[in-house]
């Protein structure tokens, strides 16, 4: 696993270079490739771009993909987990998606996400094209509506 000493556009800048050249075909890939930490933020982030995200609706095959996992440090060394941040996740998220209006969140899928407070965030974009972000259209969202996704509200 990476670490960083913070969360700042060049650190992002790497991260997301090293996403665009490992595209992930095969669903969500958790590698000590894709996870680094965030020592400032004190988090732990998983950061992907996925390709055949398992979507019906094509616009919504293509993602940027960010975990986010906040954790706290024993004197010894150890990890804790910590309650989800939303004014530090609001920092992050801003700093790998600029255009936070087109972010969408996903709370904890599973029992042990729900337990670390894990939430998950997708932009979708257009691989072929650039990986230009997707301007989705109401019919367009009825799948991510229907499986609980919500639109990113900026930290609110």
């Amino acid at each position: 696993m990476k670490t960083f000493p913070k969360c700042d556009s060049k650190s992002v800048g790497k991260i997301i270079e090293h996403a665009n050249k490992n595209i992930c075909t095969d669903g969500i890939q958790n590698s000590d490739s894709s996870t680094f930490i965030f020592q400032e933020e004190k988090v732990i982030c998983t950061f992907n771009l996925l390709d055949k995200s398992g979507f019906k609706n094509r616009l919504l095959n293509s993602c940027y993909y960010l975990s986010l996992t906040f954790c706290g440090i024993t004197k010894n060394g150890k990890s804790y987990i910590q309650p989800f941040d939303h004014k530090k996740a609001a920092k992050i998220i801003k700093t790998f998606f600029p255009k936070t209006n087109l972010v969408w969140e996903h709370a904890p899928f599973t029992k042990e996400g729900a337990a670390a407070y894990t939430h998950h965030f997708y932009l979708f974009v257009s691989i072929p094209y650039g990986r230009t972000p997707v301007i989705l259209q109401a019919d367009d969202m009825k799948e991510l509506i229907e499986n609980k996704y919500i639109l990113y509200e900026g930290g609110k």
